[in-house]
């Protein structure tokens, strides 16, 4: 699998999945009434967070050999990723903790029931809000993902080097990591390293490198495999639309990763697929996708004063607002993607630079 070509297949389900945990968020937190079809509705959209793991570590797969020959180090391998991912964090941290002071000053009230917490700010900064060793201090708490994936990123160095250096295969490892996920999500463990948020991304993550096995090992045959893909999708949503999968009980989200996500990602992998999405806008709009997905929340702060300051604003029907309001978020996006994150990711590349 060619490290720097994009899949731009692959990057629609990124584009679609952020897009998904918007709207979700936006009528959890900003409908007057906190449900609608993407929150409270027949299918709990939150579980697409499962779907960014396993595209982070069917992604991943990429790197297993360069780990497992010892041909990069553990100081390299993390930084690169933690310089790519958590200044970004840092900033909408900080201001979303200044936001939170100026909705209390201007409205008298708390946004999300959440005050100033400068330890929680500095938590989500470092990358490890939730799933380490400390409760989440929800600070812009999306990010909370990001800290689960810093702690997945880890793990896969170890397996990997451990798996080289004893001539192991690594999927014995990825198997056991994707069993430790569902026993913590399935016994309700809450313990460091062992809670709900690192269960998510354990199971989903090292499922994506599983699949990324797979598809690559049966990369000439991909397409035959699209018909049970699409069987699978087709069952899906028959069950959603008769009896619901509104995450009630854990039966639904192992359903939605293993079967439901990793058949789009099969899909997205055929040659069909490969040959609708070719264009590079795709790459381009999901390039963007990580700072919209940083920002939303700081965004909806923003909102949601402007419906308390405002109240002709609610006269709008509350979906199209949610429209205006996700384009909104992806204009925000591109501004942070090439004056945000681009000029730090260049500033950064020098101390990778000195790190190798």
């Amino acid at each position: 699998m060619n490290t720097k070509e994009r899949d731009h297949a692959i990057d629609v389900l990124k584009i679609l999945a952020t897009a998904i945990i918007i709207m979700h968020h936006y009528t959890q937190d900003i409908y007057a009434t906190g449900t609608g079809f993407f929150f409270g509705g027949p299918v709990n959209f939150g579980r697409c967070v499962e779907l960014f793991f396993i595209i982070s570590g069917y992604l991943m797969y990429r790197y297993q050999i360069t780990v497992q020959r010892h041909e990069i180090s553990f100081k390299k391998f993390y930084c690169i990723r933690a310089f790519r991912l958590l200044p970004l964090v840092g900033i909408a941290a900080i201001v979303y903790e200044i936001g939170l002071i100026l909705f209390k000053s201007a409205t008298g009230t708390l946004f999300l029931n959440e005050d100033l917490n400068l330890s929680g700010a500095l938590f989500d900064s470092l990358g490890i809000q939730d799933g380490w060793a400390t409760l989440n201090p929800m600070v812009n708490n999306p990010t909370w993902y990001i800290s689960v994936l810093m702690l997945c990123y880890l793990i896969f160095y170890v397996i990997n080097y451990l798996a080289g250096k004893h001539n192991i295969s690594a999927n014995y490892y990825y198997l056991a990591m994707i069993f430790i996920g569902i026993g913590v999500l399935s016994y309700e463990i809450n313990l460091p390293f062992l809670n709900s948020s690192s269960g998510r991304g354990y199971y989903a993550f090292f499922t994506g490198i599983l699949l990324a096995n797979f598809i690559s090992a049966n990369k000439e045959s991909i397409n035959k495999y699209s018909l049970l893909a699409v069987i699978l999708i087709m069952l899906t949503l028959g069950y959603i639309l008769y009896v619901r999968m509104d995450g009630q009980n854990f039966d639904d989200y192992y359903w939605l990763t293993f079967a439901f996500f990793s058949a789009l990602i099969i899909l997205a992998e055929t040659k069909v697929a490969k040959k609708i999405f070719s264009s590079s806008f795709w790459s381009v709009i999901a390039k963007c996708a990580y700072d919209v997905f940083i920002w939303h929340v700081c965004m909806e702060m923003l909102y949601k004063y402007l419906l308390i300051r405002y109240p002709a604003l609610s006269l709008h029907t509350e979906w199209k607002m949610m429209l205006g309001a996700l384009v909104i978020d992806w204009i925000v996006g591109l501004f942070s993607y090439y004056f945000i994150e681009k000029p730090i990711s260049a500033k950064t590349r020098v101390l990778i630079e000195r790190i190798k």
